[in-house]
């Protein structure tokens, strides 16, 4: 309907009329007011406001509500849920000069003011009453999405911007959060520990504006895909990427610390030229422990891609007392194929389990440095096995969402995994597993370098291939992801017959497949690349390090067989082991042919062993091995040939896995340097004198009849 052509405003006082409404007035007489909904009218009601000061705008809005036959409450609420909706398609930078991102926007009911007397930006709502929702505002403007899905295991994570008022500038915040944290106000709390302004009087609206804000700006908020880990993965597409140099992906660690993710990152970063990274690779070819770390780095992405053959990672140890160049010869083979080195190299001083298995999960298929081994401490003295066999152990966590208990993802790592330090993995104190890693773990006793080359020489080198770090990775990485994995485990088991011919144990055997894996990806490297090697060489200085490893670790079956010889060689048949009689009638062990155990005591196992094993770890090593029934020493009580009753302490070893594993029968048929007799044969009775007589008639052997004293002893505390 059209207004009446009667004067609107001679219906006002004339007291309150001036000329700007009177000529608002005059322009709104003309519109149709029979549709309040539509946008086009609103709008050019609200563009006639804007000139109107405070009291010309209440009389304005009542002549306009009496023309559209609505109270004034409504036609204002009207006015005010249109400029709502203005404002929520209106950018935020708009409102906030400055703010770095510009597609995003309020949602509806929200507003955007300076407060006057902080100058900060703030959030505020009018839905009810005036609610300040963010003193100073803060948006969250990218979510990281894992490269397969949103789970509750791998939530979305969001990253928020924020004004800083000590700089006045936005700024992103480093920590991502998971929505359960952003959007719920039992937890929003913990945002203040990120710089947030949030507290008990603002948590809950804030919770419900970040809700708003994410479902407003679904469309327009950055998304990124990520990965928590270096490795292999596909794409949606099928395709087979190495993340995070191939495809779009980030990585963002478990802890959701992206300033963590930027220094991991890092080794993103490429430098120099391709041909001086060659002319490098060149320099060190004849050198055969660079050769070997070289193999090691471009094996690492293999070893994931054949793990069905391989089952387990594999570890270089790169020790020696010199302090030139262990570290280095490892950074500088990293350099060259993946990039920065530093940021893969962690020490053993100081380290946690956690730390240690954090760094290795994050490798995940990429290479990683463990440094300095001499220097883990107790509680670490497991990991170097632990993280060549893969996976961490299962954990249980309490499920916030259903308060019940299941197992939290483990920590894994498949990879190629380099250590070095003053003494071999094998060998040091603390590790009592060791034989386990010889098995696993290339034990590489050689210099890094020669010694003519100056520690300035070797730095060097470090220096150049940090500067022309990273030149092969992506070309190394492409070939990798278009090969059949089921053909590289072919051709790596066609190559272990080049490594058959050293030593014939089983740690030997257990080596080959993985030396034979290392030569594969050295040998296809140079292929791929054009590098100038000669990789047969690396052949027979692996069978070189493997065959004096596997010596190594066949020192404990050496042990036990000197331990077997030596009671057997001491032991007449039927009769106690006590090759050196004294008056006392101290014994080192015991062996009787119808027990299944011998006894040893540890003064005897440490003169056999002479300095070749710390005993302790010696004893431990037994046991596991299964040649002691258990642990700790045992007493065990006997009767003597002449019925007399002693008794002694000692290792109990099983008598059939020592036969099993050493061939050594104790209680079989003695040869002509065993069953000596004893230099004397000492008696406690008249009777036992006069037996030991006949039995040892024409041996010359002298019988001396002397009292037991332990056993007076016990008779005499009894009674």
């Amino acid at each position: 309907m059209l207004i009446p052509d009667s004067s609107a405003a001679a219906q006002i006082k004339p007291d309150l009329i001036n000329q700007k409404l009177k000529n608002a007035l005059a322009s709104a007489k003309i519109l149709d007011y029979s549709n309040l909904e539509d946008d086009k009218l609103i709008a050019k009601i609200v563009e006639l406001e804007e000139s109107l000061n405070t009291n010309d705008l209440l009389n304005f809005r009542r002549k306009i509500a009496e023309y559209a036959n609505v109270s004034v409450d409504k036609f204002t609420v009207i006015i005010d849920n249109f400029k709502a909706r203005q404002i929520a398609e209106t950018p935020i930078y708009h409102f906030f000069p400055g703010f770095p991102h510009s597609d995003l926007c309020l949602p509806f009911n929200y507003h955007a003011r300076m407060d006057p007397v902080t100058n900060n930006p703030m959030i505020v709502t009018y839905e009810k009453k005036r609610i300040v929702v963010a003193p100073v505002a803060a948006f969250p403007v990218r979510v990281f999405i894992p490269y397969s899905r949103a789970t509750l295991d791998h939530p979305e994570l969001y990253q928020l911007v924020r004004y800083n008022p000590a700089t006045g500038k936005w700024e992103e915040v480093q920590q991502v959060v998971k929505k359960s944290y952003l959007c719920h106000a039992g937890s929003i709390h913990h945002l203040a520990n990120i710089g947030l302004s949030v507290g008990s009087a603002n948590a809950s609206e804030l919770a419900k504006f970040f809700q708003l804000f994410i479902d407003k700006n679904a469309k327009n908020i950055e998304i990124v895909e990520t990965v928590r880990k270096f490795g292999w993965v596909t794409s949606s597409s099928g395709e087979k990427w190495f993340a995070p140099f191939s495809g779009s992906y980030k990585v963002v660690p478990a802890s959701g610390d992206l300033a963590e993710s930027s220094n991991f990152e890092g080794v993103k970063l490429k430098s120099g030229s391709r041909e001086e990274a060659v002319a490098i690779v060149r320099e060190l070819g004849s050198n055969q422990v660079f050769l070997t770390m070289l193999a090691g780095m471009f094996a690492g992405p293999v070893v994931s891609l054949i793990k069905d053959y391989l089952q387990e990672g594999i570890g270089i140890d790169l020790s020696g007392k010199t302090s030139k160049g262990k570290t280095s010869i490892q950074k500088i083979a990293f350099n060259l194929v993946y990039g920065n080195a530093d940021l893969f190299t962690r020490s053993w001083h100081g380290a946690t389990p956690n730390g240690i298995w954090g760094v290795a999960d994050m490798a995940n298929h990429l290479p990683f440095i463990l440094d300095d081994s001499h220097l883990i401490s107790k509680h670490l003295a497991d990991m170097p096995h632990a993280l060549i066999n893969g996976p961490q152990g299962d954990k249980m966590q309490v499920n916030p969402a259903t308060n019940e208990l299941s197992i939290r993802e483990r920590k894994s790592v498949l990879t190629v995994i380099f250590f070095n330090g003053e003494v071999p993995l094998s060998e040091q104190t603390l590790i009592s597993n060791s034989r386990g890693l010889l098995g696993r773990v290339f034990m590489i006793r050689a210099l890094p370098f020669p010694d003519t080359f100056t520690s300035e020489q070797v730095r060097a080198y470090v220096r150049r291939s940090f500067q022309n770090r990273g030149q092969f990775r992506d070309e190394w990485l492409a070939h990798l992801a278009k090969l059949d994995p089921e053909i590289i485990i072919e051709q790596v088991i066609e190559l272990t017959e080049l490594f058959e011919g050293g030593n014939a144990s089983t740690l030997y055997g257990r080596l080959t497949s993985k030396a034979a894996t290392l030569y594969w990806g050295l040998k296809e490297a140079n292929e791929v690349l054009d590098l100038g090697l000669n990789p047969d060489t690396l052949i027979p200085f692996l069978i070189e390090q493997m065959s004096e490893t596997a010596t190594n670790g066949d020192i404990i079956r050496e042990i036990v067989r000197d331990v077997a010889e030596h009671v057997r060689q001491n032991s007449a048949e039927g009769e106690t082991f006590h090759p050196h009689f004294t008056p006392n009638r101290l014994r080192e062990g015991f062996n009787c042919k119808d027990d299944d155990h011998f006894y040893v005591k540890r003064t005897c196992l440490e003169r056999i062993v002479a300095g070749r094993r710390n005993i302790r770890l010696l004893i431990d090593e037994l046991y596991k091995e299964g040649y002691l029934k258990e642990r700790g020493s045992s007493t065990v009580t006997f009767k003597t040939e002449y019925g007399s009753t002693s008794s002694t302490s000692g290792y109990a070893f099983r008598k059939q896995v020592v036969q099993d594993k050493t061939g050594i029968d104790v209680d079989g048929k003695p040869g002509t340097e065993s069953g000596q007799k004893p230099k004397m044969v000492l008696t406690d009775s008249k009777e036992a004198a006069e037996e030991a007589k006949k039995a040892y008639a024409g041996t010359n052997t002298p019988i001396i009849r002397a009292p037991i004293y332990g056993h007076q002893y016990k008779r005499s505390k009894k009674a």
